[in-house]
Parts: C-alpha cells; structure tokens; sequence
C-alpha cells in the first residue's frame, strides 16, 4: 500500500510540473495585464514546490560529487555575471532565474535515474495532446464555421504597448490571430508560433525522447501544428519528417535500401518547400518584421556583446525600424538572450549543446542529435526566452538520458 501511495504521489507532482512548463510557455494567462504577474508567480510556486515534493519522497534521492561539482561551478559563474552586470531592474529577475534552473537542475539530474523525467514529459505530451484536440474541436466549429460564439473576452497586451481584446471560448480556446482573413488555431496561447512552438516540443519529445512512442499522438501534434498557419511550424514539419524518414531503421532490408535510394529525393522536395515558405515569409508583414527582429538583435548587441544590455531590457526596440510601430514584440530567442545577457550567459548555452551533441556521436544516440537539433529551430526561431521549457530542455540535454531510459 506504502508503494502505491508513493507511486499516486510521484504521479501527481509530475502532472502539476507538466502543467507548469506549459504554462509558462507564453500562454495566454501570461500576457493578460490584470493577472499576468500572479499567473507567473503561482507556476513558480507549483514548479518549485512540486519538484522539492519529489526529491523529498523519492527513497532514492542521490547527489553525487559530479552533480554537485557542476552546479556550484554554475551558480558561481551566474553569481559573477549578477555581480558584473547588477542593477536595481533586473537582479531579481536574475536570482528567480537561477532559482528556476536550481530546481529544475537538481530534479533532471537526480530523477532521471529513475525515468521520473520520462514520466513527467509523458504527461507534458498527453496534456498538449488534450489541448490540442480541444482546440481543434474549437477552431473548426468557433471562428471557422461560425457554430460556437465567443463566452467572454479577455484583454491582452502580448506584442503591443496598449490592451486589445481576445475572443474567449469558456476559457479552453482563445482566437488571438487571424491570417489573411482566415483565423489561425492559437488554442490557449498568445499567437500562431507560440502555439506552435508548444505543439512541435510536443511532437520531438515523443518521437525522440520518450521510450514507448504513439504515432497517434504525433498525428495530432501535426495537424495542430498545420491549424496555427504558422510558416515557423511548418518549416518545423518539414524537417521533422525529413529526420523521421531518415532515421527509421526498417526491419526489411529491401525497405532500407529503398528509403536510401528515395532520401535524395525526398530531401531535395523538402529544402525546396522550406525555401517556398521562406520566400512567402519574407514577402509578408510578418515575415518583414522578423527580419527586422534578427537586424535589430544583432546591432543592439554590438554595443554591448560580452555581458549585454541586461535581463528584461527594453533597449533592443531603439533598434527597431520605425515602420512597424504597431508591433514591437521579439520574435526569436537566441538574440534576445544574446542581447539581454551576452556571450558571457550563451556561453553556458553552447557548452549544453556541445557536450549533448558529442555524447550523440558518443554513444550512437541519433535519436538525441535529431531532438537537440529541431530543439535549436527553436530557439532560433520562436521567442520563449527564460520559460521553464527553455531552463529545462537546456538542462535535460546536458545528462546521458540514454543511459536511464534504455534503448529505444
């Protein structure tokens, strides 16, 4: 009985962690004016208090030497920047940070020994699975067809300097964009990519991570990526089935020899319809924009490329051009990191890749190459700069997964 109860337990606070990196992940709740702050707060608080919940229980809690040894080199090389680069506006925020990464480093790298990590980002899929199915239900019979009216409106601020006003659909569907006409499955998030961006880490954690795999679940990731109309998401896909195609190893021979003989083709039509998507990106708004997003990044670091402006500067939008005043967001995370932090903070970033990258070829994990590189699409194109999700994965990369999950 000790067990069981153990086990609901453990269960439970991976579910509540789960929800945690998802809630963070630019969800909606996060750019309303009126409650963002306290939305925030609560996750860090459920985060927090779920993982110390885990440790504690867990019978098997280690810290080795090597665990220790890393964080303290890491906290100390966190703590020089804030002695560095401290000011009165963002040292707190840059303590909650590496009170985050604390959390979350302690968690990755004492529970997944015992695949709690794997049970966690198996919640983290089914609960994307649920909100996507909901959001698909809402998208086509809502805004698309016309048959389910909004309930309320709620009142957000994300990528603007003044509130606007967001159809709300009993607070499980919120319509926050539309596309040429055409309304844009955003579920319960702020925009078309951040829907995305969600759904797509949805989609490689299954495919790439997790050691039973659903080919259900990852129909549903894609075809809600499809509904967000997002040239992000679907350059993602692409990608996507380029690796999967490549990386699955048939148990016919004849099917192998066949994959090898069509993988020229297939990714030949695929690099020409990314470079379609591509070329009608940069000929739109949108496209414009985010364009402007990497020039502005890259000469607002210039001026400030070893320690950078400082966390949560708003210095990068008088690098912005003049002509898209009606949108002032950023788009992409690594030259917002870059630009708030510096090369001395993206050198941790590279070190996390690196090292996860060698110990692909290492130990033959392709697998983990695949999801390390469609990981970095990401950061490079979507905007999730500082989230749980980001902390985590981060994180997660730098441990030996294989070795505890076992062979997939």
């Amino acid at each position: 009985m000790k067990d069981i109860s153990f086990s609901k337990y453990i269960k439970i606070f991976s579910v509540l962690i789960a929800i945690a990196l998802i809630g963070n992940s630019n969800t909606i709740w996060v750019s309303l004016p009126s409650i963002s702050n306290v939305f925030q707060n609560l996750l860090l608080l459920v985060l927090i208090i779920s993982i110390s919940v885990i440790l504690i229980i867990n019978a098997e809690v280690k810290i080795n030497k090597n665990l220790t040894m890393g964080y303290l080199f890491i906290l100390i090389y966190l703590l020089i920047y804030i002695v560095i680069k401290h000011n009165s506006f963002s040292v707190l925020s840059d303590i909650k940070s590496i009170l985050i990464f604390s959390f979350i480093y302690f968690y990755i790298g004492i529970c997944i020994r015992n695949q709690f990590v794997s049970l966690m980002l198996g919640y983290y899929v089914d609960i994307l699975v649920v909100i996507g199915l909901i959001s698909i239900f809402f998208w086509l019979f809502g805004p698309i067809l016309g048959l389910i009216h909004p309930s309320s409106y709620v009142f957000s601020n994300w990528g603007s300097q003044s509130v606007y006003a967001v159809p709300n659909y009993f607070n499980v569907y919120f319509e926050t964009q539309m596309l040429n006409g055409i309304p844009r499955n955003t579920a319960i998030f702020t925009e078309a990519p951040m829907a995305s961006l969600n759904f797509f880490m949805a989609l490689i954690i299954d495919s790439f991570f997790l050691k039973e795999r659903k080919s259900y679940k990852q129909f549903i990731m894609i075809v809600c990526i499809l509904t967000t109309l997002s040239s992000t998401g679907y350059i993602g896909v692409i990608l996507f089935v380029i690796a999967k195609v490549a990386s699955h190893n048939f148990k016919n021979p004849t099917w192998n020899m066949c994959k090898l003989i069509l993988m020229p083709m297939i990714l030949t039509v695929g690099l020409i319809m990314i470079n379609t998507l591509f070329g009608k990106k940069l000929g739109d708004t949108s496209g414009q924009i985010r364009r402007d997003d990497y020039l502005a990044g890259w000469n607002a670091l210039k001026n400030s490329p070893l320690f950078g402006q400082g966390t949560n500067s708003d210095s990068i939008k008088n690098y912005m051009s003049s002509w898209r005043s009606f949108n002032l967001g950023f788009s992409n995370t690594i030259l917002d990191l870059l630009v708030q932090n510096g090369i001395y903070i993206f050198l941790l970033i590279i070190y996390a890749v690196v090292t996860s990258i060698s110990n692909s070829f290492k130990n033959r994990d392709y697998d983990r190459l695949i999801f390390i590189i469609l990981f970095i699409y990401l950061f490079v194109t979507t905007i999730f700069t500082k989230t749980f999700l980001m902390f985590f994965i981060f994180t997660l990369i730098c441990f030996n997964w294989k070795k505890y999950i076992g062979e997939k």
